[in-house]
């Protein structure tokens, strides 16, 4: 790849001392900070981890990648609309493994069904990422998919800070003397406010239906949370445009400080005031995307805030669009035609990397082959349904893996297995608080954020009969099958209210470590210096 400002060769130890602290000031005065842990006993923050200086990445791909979201909010949000097809997808892990993710949160949208939904409107916000790919030095680079997030999707507010300072840095002249030709290679990211549009036009969109009076976004969140630099600054954006929030722990908190009343409208009560509840126009969800927050106060906050009036960011179906099972399916081109035109099919299929499930599929025993063969496995990751990073399996490492899962009696038919992308050779430095410094070959990931708001016809469709026959009959997915045709365009388009791409994460790691979570200590944020 051409050359950029990533670890210029020119400068000296001095220069680079000097400017690693000078990022490490910057990250102290703008929030680019993770709380410490409060078990810790002391009340502190440390800079996140971040690249010293923007790293290449192709300008034509960069802004593929940009014009690609659309398509995949109008995909995934169209997924989250087909409860019946969700279903389908995920029936194996729903049926026989009650522990898993895709059972857990089926039987909270079973039960929220047989109570009643009343708020048809669901947003999701998004981040789509990707890699480069390049195979051999002498290919051509393309854009491959890494995977679609649809729940709790973090690292926005980060990126838009680290974007930020890597652009005060070149017009301060801090990696050369005159900034000029770098400023055009720097976009601008503004994936703070694009959240917070998103989140405001949903409030407002809900508005209307709040007869008694002001009405305010909840932000889900978890206990004992570090990230808080992640979520505040969109709450403080929604307070910029007079929106107010309120914060509240996911399970037994969101019981005790939220009540429904007649109408299903979700009510907060503020410690301050908790006899003059304030209506609830969103739910943000940054919390509940680990299995093991679903205890019995888990599921009941999450039946409650589901069968609300309240807008939910996501819903329980969009958020089992995120499962990598279904992440798996949408790289086949049958699935993809149930949703998609043929044009958006082949757009979609050009990002793919070949996935295969473990299962007893045609497409599962092809899996099944990877595995025995010890020159294949090492070009796959296996991926399980958990989100938050440091759970894939890599390489060699996955036929003892899924060993060891049999002889605990699990089948592995929630994980999925990929063909590793191939990204091409950059060189950067990075600034960790849990690795260190390091000066070398990385390897980035871009993720772009979408929002799409729409109107559901999924949960009129299952009440038409009893829930979980309608959801069984076998003619339920077939009868809707076949080509996508201009009516199901039509239908879509009118009840699509929302559709935009809101902004982007970067984020590297060196090139030797498997993860790419920055929470985790695995990666750091980084921006992308377009070439």
């Amino acid at each position: 790849m051409a050359s950029g400002p990533s670890r210029p060769n020119h400068l000296s130890e001095d220069h680079l001392e000097e400017l690693s602290s000078t990022v490490r000031d910057w990250q102290f005065t703008h929030g680019s900070l993770l709380k410490a842990a409060p078990y810790s006993g002391k009340s502190y923050a440390y800079p996140i981890g971040v690249s010293l200086f923007p790293s290449n990445f192709p300008r034509r791909l960069f802004e593929s990648a940009l014009d690609l979201q659309r398509i995949f909010n109008q995909l995934y949000s169209a997924v989250a609309n087909d409860g019946v097809w969700l279903y389908h997808m995920l029936r194996n892990q729903i049926m026989n493994d009650p522990a898993s993710m895709a059972a857990i949160l089926w039987n909270i949208h079973t039960n929220a069904i047989s109570s009643g939904i009343t708020q048809p409107v669901s947003l999701g916000i998004y981040r789509s990422d990707y890699m480069l790919h390049a195979p051999t030095p002498t290919d051509d680079m393309s854009l491959k998919q890494v995977e679609f997030n649809t729940y709790s999707v973090a690292g926005g507010s980060h990126s838009n800070l680290i974007s930020q300072m890597h652009s005060h840095l070149a017009g301060t002249g801090a990696y050369q003397q005159d900034p000029s030709p770098l400023r055009p290679s720097l976009p601008a990211n503004n994936t703070i406010e694009g959240i917070a549009d998103a989140l405001s036009l949903t409030h407002e969109h809900y508005c209307p239906v709040a007869p008694d009076g002001p009405s305010a976004v909840l932000f889900v969140v978890q206990p004992n949370n570090v990230n808080i630099a992640d979520e505040r600054p969109i709450e403080y954006a929604l307070n910029d445009r007079q929106i107010r929030c309120f914060r509240v722990e996911f399970g037994g908190e969101i019981m005790a400080r939220t009540s429904l009343d007649a109408r299903k409208a979700l009510l907060f009560h503020p410690i301050y005031a908790p006899e003059d509840p304030v209506e609830i126009s969103v739910v943000y969800h940054r919390a509940g995307y680990n299995v093991e927050e679903y205890d019995a106060a888990g599921r009941a906050c999450r039946l409650h805030l589901e069968v609300s009036r309240a807008i939910k960011c996501p819903s329980i179906l969009g958020h089992l669009a995120t499962l990598k099972m279904v992440q798996q399916q949408l790289t086949k081109r049958e699935n993809l035609s149930r949703f998609m035109g043929d044009e958006e099919v082949e757009t979609i299929l050009a990002v793919c990397m070949p996935m295969y499930p473990l299962d007893d599929s045609k497409e599962g025993k092809k899996s099944k082959e990877i595995v025995r063969d010890g020159t294949q496995v090492k070009n796959h990751v296996l991926k399980p349904c958990l989100e938050g990073g440091g759970h894939n399996i890599f390489g060699g490492q996955i036929p003892g893996h899924l060993r060891q899962l049999r002889k605990e009696g699990n089948t592995g038919e929630d994980l999925v297995l990929m063909e590793l992308i191939q990204p091409p050779d950059v060189r950067n430095v990075l600034m960790s608080p849990i690795q260190g410094g390091y000066s070398g070959s990385v390897v980035s990931e871009l993720g772009v954020f979408g929002a799409s708001m729409w109107r559901s016809t999924a949960t009129r469709r299952s009440q038409k009969t009893d829930d979980q026959e309608y959801y069984e009959e076998e003619d339920g997915l077939r009868e809707e099958e076949g080509d996508h045709s201009k009516e199901e365009d039509k239908e879509r388009d009118e009840n699509i209210l929302l559709n935009r791409q809101i902004g982007f994460s970067f984020k590297t790691k060196r090139r030797s470590v498997k993860e790419m979570s920055v929470v985790k200590g695995y990666g750091c944020f980084d921006s992308p210096f377009l070439i």
